[in-house]
């Protein structure tokens, strides 16, 4: 497990259980509702295995997923950079293999009294990655007052 920590933001992953986000708190309190990890959902590989940590400090961490396949073969990749003013995500694919393969992928959060500040998304809904491509989704967040998000996608 990791932990970042930076001014009243507290963040725990699991990068052994898929990559996700165990707890996210802000003043001691959770923010998190529900974890189902990152996910591509178009594809049937489980993402729930575990990732490597590329690289962590007490505020940031990156976490990697090497998939090598006879269907596709890709490299997924989650950035999570704390500090005092909120959380920010950022869920990447990158298809290596010769074809194009579905990219169709979600930070797979359900959070509460949190605010989306920033979101950013090349494309939504399903898309074919073309050989070489990449696919990424970033999220800026902070804690609000009593408001209820969901964010699937």
């Amino acid at each position: 497990m990791l932990t970042l920590a930076a001014g009243d933001y507290a963040l725990a992953l699991a990068p052994e259980r898929g990559g996700a986000v165990l707890r996210f708190d802000w003043h001691g309190r959770s923010l998190l509702r529900q974890s189902h990890g990152p996910r591509n959902a178009a594809l049937d590989h489980d993402w729930r295995c575990g990732w490597s940590v590329a690289s962590a400090t007490t505020r940031s961490a990156t976490l990697l997923l090497h998939h090598l396949g006879a269907d596709c073969t890709y490299i997924a990749s989650q950035a999570f950079a704390l500090d005092e003013s909120g959380l920010t995500m950022t869920l990447s694919l990158v298809n290596l293999g010769r074809r194009p393969m579905p990219a169709e992928i979600d930070f797979g959060l359900d959070l509460d009294d949190v605010e989306i500040v920033a979101r950013q998304r090349e494309v939504d809904g399903p898309i074919l990655l073309a050989s070489g491509a990449v696919r990424s989704a970033s999220l800026r967040l902070r804690a609000t007052a009593r408001e209820e998000v969901s964010y699937f996608g």
